[in-house]
C-alpha cells in the first residue's frame, strides 16, 4: 500500500510572502480573469475537491456530491505549471469515489489565503473590514471540473510534483510511505469558472500561460 500522487490536469492586492511556504506575487487585477485564475492555482495551498459520492445516498436516488477540503500544489515555488496536484490515498472516500465516478472537480477562494500565510489578509475577502466576505466578488473563487486519469509512479512530472509537494507542505515528509494503492491519477480538464458567472467562463488552456 504506497501513497498516491493525484494530478488534477485542469489544468487586487499584494500579500506579502515572508511567512507564506512560498514567496506570493501580486495578485492581477480583479479583471483580469485568466491571469487570476493562473495566480490563485500558483498562490493557494489548499481547496475543496468534490467527488460523486460512491457510500452516500441509496441505490436509485439522484447522485450526491461530497466536498473534501485537500492540499495541492501546481508545481515548486518557483515553477508554475498551472496543473493542480494532490497528494493522498484510495483510503481516503474522495479518491475512492473516483474509482466508480472519474468525474472530479477543485475548488479554490481567494479567502483561504489568510489560513497559511500570517501575512496574506486580504480586505475583499475578511469578514473584519467593512465589505470583506468571502462571498465579495472581488474575493477571487474558482472551480475546474475535469476527469481523474493515470499518471505514472515512474515519470519525471511524478518526481517533480512529490518534491513540490514537500517543499510547500513539509510536513507531508513524514506522512506514512505506505498506504493502499499505487495509482496516480490525472484530470483531465473540461472546464474552468471564475467568480462563478457565466460570463467568466475562462478556456482551460489559460492556466498553463
Amino acid at each position: 500500500m504506497l501513497a498516491v500522487l493525484v494530478l488534477l490536469c485542469f489544468q487586487s492586492i499584494g500579500v506579502s510572502g515572508a511567512e507564506c511556504a512560498c514567496e506570493i506575487e501580486e495578485r492581477p487585477d480583479a479583471t483580469a480573469k485568466a491571469l487570476t485564475a493562473r495566480w490563485m492555482v500558483h498562490a493557494l495551498d489548499w481547496g475543496v475537491v468534490s467527488t460523486i459520492s460512491s457510500r452516500l445516498g441509496d441505490e436509485g436516488s439522484p447522485a450526491v456530491p461530497f466536498g473534501n477540503v485537500y492540499s495541492f500544489v501546481d508545481g515548486s515555488c518557483d515553477k508554475a505549471t498551472g496543473i493542480p496536484y494532490l497528494y493522498g490515498t484510495y483510503m481516503d472516500q474522495s479518491f475512492s469515489d473516483t474509482k466508480s465516478n472519474d468525474s472530479v472537480s477543485l475548488t479554490l477562494s481567494e479567502a483561504s489565503l489568510s489560513s497559511v500565510c500570517p501575512n496574506g489578509d486580504i480586505d475583499s475577502c475578511m469578514l473584519n473590514t467593512e465589505f470583506g466576505d468571502p462571498e465579495n466578488p472581488m474575493c477571487a473563487r474558482l472551480t475546474i471540473t475535469g476527469k481523474l486519469v493515470a499518471l505514472d509512479d515512474d515519470s519525471e512530472e511524478h518526481k517533480f510534483a512529490k518534491n513540490a509537494f514537500f517543499e510547500r507542505h513539509p510536513s507531508m515528509k513524514v506522512w506514512p510511505i505506505r498506504f493502499d494503492a499505487i495509482q496516480c491519477n490525472a484530470m483531465q480538464y473540461n472546464t474552468i469558472q471564475y467568480n462563478t458567472t457565466q460570463h467568466d467562463i475562462i478556456l482551460a488552456t489559460s492556466l498553463r500561460g
